[in-house]
């Protein structure tokens, strides 16, 4: 916008998330999660190439681990890949006990724009993130610190596995990852910027 309009002030408003409990410690939680709208094309695409070519080389260092894939219109070819340890589940109600019983959440998302909402939605529940590039645009992450970011297959199930056996290391990311929601978009800080952006375009009109 700045680009298009330069000197007309503008505002991002990102996607805002309520804080939640947050459940379980690490020892009490097992397996991997991705949640999604299938009906989303990226969304079908990260389970099939979660499916294809990461959980077989996860499985290679934790062969009982799961991916539970939660979400509307998942497609029939999911059933698949049953056999490398992909459990659809389709909607469900309610999120909240299926997060709290799993240890980290998967987002490879290799295409599509805007800020992925699924990745601040799991930490706003303080669930670990491992996600890539294009999943972590726009969140002001730092690799390591709030989530884990890898592209390649071979990285991103190296991090996954990495994750999913460190506990210090998930504790980390988790309180890491819930207090960037807490700091940057809660309700109450979201309706605080609208709020003075709005004021500021008054005061603006009012000064013209």
């Amino acid at each position: 916008m700045s680009r298009i309009a330069p000197g007309v002030p503008s505002v991002v408003v990102p996607t805002v998330h309520v804080l939640h409990g947050r459940g379980p410690a690490f020892a009490q939680r097992e397996h991997l999660l991705f949640v999604g709208n299938f009906s989303h094309r990226p969304n079908a695409d990260a389970v099939h190439f979660l499916a294809r070519e990461i959980l077989p080389l996860i499985r290679k260092s934790l062969p009982g681990i799961e991916l539970l894939v939660v979400g509307v219109n998942a497609p029939p070819e999911f059933a698949e890949y049953a056999s490398v340890g992909v459990r659809v589940l389709g909607f469900v109600p309610d999120l909240d006990p299926i997060i709290a019983g799993c240890r980290v959440f998967v987002a490879p998302i290799r295409f599509g724009s805007g800020v992925n909402g699924k990745i601040g939605e799991a930490l706003s529940y303080g669930l670990p993130v491992v996600t890539n590039t294009i999943g972590a645009e726009g969140w002001q992450f730092t690799d390591g610190k709030q989530v884990l970011i890898a592209d390649a297959p071979n990285d991103f199930a190296a991090a996954v596995v990495r994750l999913y056996g460190n506990a210090e290391l998930w504790q980390t990311l988790a309180d890491n990852g819930y207090k960037h929601i807490a700091e940057n978009y809660t309700p109450e800080v979201i309706g605080q910027i609208i709020n003075d952006s709005v004021s500021g375009a008054v005061r603006r009109m009012k000064a013209s």
